[in-house]
């Protein structure tokens, strides 16, 4: 039995790179006919919000750590959405010049169609809102009673207002 091993230069890190050697492989006869190798990429599609007609995508590009967020139709640097199947949240987008499709993973994300948010928010509205008791804390006893003084002072000159006595002058006036 042969074992093959594959050896990768020195700083072949990028996914061109890898991609070029598994294409030109050395190890291939001229002859061999050449198969498309799928490029690895580290591109997410994260989260998709529609409101109305319009649908923006949020995307995580591992190999530059960069989020980027476009709307359908809208380009950001090399990453340009085509279309958008709403049905099947898939994304057809054109990103470093190949033209991919993303789907939201969904065991790393949780979707909730028009029904399910529709079901939430008819849910919400049933529930009564009950109103929570306010909770005043105590004054110590000297502010207590500096504002009983305070308000039977105020009662007391509007009652002598209502009765068109002068008012009694202040202290240091």
């Amino acid at each position: 039995m042969i074992a093959a091993a594959w050896v990768l230069p020195a700083g072949a890190t990028t996914a061109d790179e890898i991609s070029n050697l598994l294409r030109n492989s050395p190890f291939a006869s001229p002859t061999a006919e050449k198969v498309a190798v799928p490029v690895p990429t580290q591109l997410e599609l994260r989260g998709v919000v529609v409101e109305g007609d319009v649908a923006w995508f949020t995307f995580y590009d591992g190999a530059a750590q960069k989020w980027m967020t476009v709307r359908e139709g809208g380009e950001e640097g090399a990453l340009a959405v085509k279309s958008y199947d709403r049905t099947q949240d898939l994304v057809v987008l054109n990103y470093a010049g190949r033209t991919m499709s993303l789907a939201l993973n969904p065991e790393r994300h949780q979707t909730q169609g028009a029904a399910g948010v529709a079901a939430l928010a008819s849910a919400a509205a049933a529930k009564p809102v009950v109103p929570q008791p306010i909770i005043v804390p105590s004054l110590p006893a000297a502010e207590a009673r500096r504002l009983e003084l305070v308000a039977a002072a105020i009662r007391e000159r509007d009652k002598k207002a209502k009765l068109g006595a002068p008012a009694s002058p202040r202290a240091g006036s």
